[in-house]
């Protein structure tokens, strides 16, 4: 088990993959796998904002831009990339906020663990089995300097 593990970690900085082992293993009831410490790493090298802090900036985005989406600032592409797949128009101006928002969420949930499963994979050098996410929605998105639009 050991010498699996290590040759599919091998292409992970000691020191990320430490960390990850050590937040798994204070945070999951069993030994972590190979995977969920892949997706760790991922996890941490991007920084991707939690559920919590992604509706704090929505709500903060619709404060400030109104209907402009062109007005919005995102700490992360994967926010951006949520709010488009909803609808700027629709989550700053919709009849139902609520269903608006959770639609953001399920968008946002969806477009984080898609890129971090396909940018854990391009770091193991494999080709994921299913057609890559469209452009500016999958490991592209994570490394395109779209910094103009980020704050």
């Amino acid at each position: 088990t050991i010498a699996v593990y290590a040759t599919a970690l091998g292409d992970l900085g000691v020191l990320e993959a430490r960390e990850a082992v050590s937040r798994l293993v204070a945070t999951v009831r069993w030994l972590p796998t190979v995977a969920e410490i892949r997706d760790s790493v991922i996890e941490a090298r991007f920084k991707f904002p939690t559920t919590e802090a992604a509706l704090i900036e929505l709500r903060a985005n619709i404060q400030r831009a109104g209907a402009y989406s062109g007005l919005t600032r995102w700490s992360h592409p994967v926010l951006a990339a949520a709010a488009d797949s909803v609808g700027w128009f629709r989550l700053a101006n919709g009849d139902n906020p609520s269903a608006d928002h959770a639609q953001f969420v399920a968008a946002y949930t969806s477009l984080r663990k898609s890129a971090v499963t396909e940018a854990s994979l391009s770091s193991a050098g494999i080709r994921p089995a299913a057609a890559p996410l469209p452009f500016g929605y999958g490991v592209g998105l994570l490394t395109v300097d779209r910094s103009p639009q980020w704050a």
